[in-house]
């Protein structure tokens, strides 16, 4: 039986970001795209940087609770 990869996997950690061990199974996997949705910039940031072979296609943030610091951002990576 032969195993499929997707073309685009959505991941939405939670602000902690992804584990380690996911981020290393993402990449091996090599998927063409990764819809990374995010919570706290800093961790996407790390978790970004673990990835070498993706490129930031697009980054669009999104205020979803007005009037606090509270906002989430949806990043597509590219291989």
């Amino acid at each position: 039986m032969q195993e499929t990869v997707p073309d685009l996997v959505l991941v939405n950690p939670p602000c902690r970001g992804l584990e380690k061990a996911l981020v290393r199974q993402l990449v091996a996997l090599a998927l063409q795209h990764i819809h990374y949705s995010s919570c706290n910039p800093e961790t996407l940031y790390e978790d970004i940087q673990e990835m070498p072979s993706y490129v930031v296609k697009r980054l669009q943030w999104f205020d979803m609770f007005p009037h606090t610091e509270h906002t989430e951002v949806m990043v597509l990576l590219e291989k």
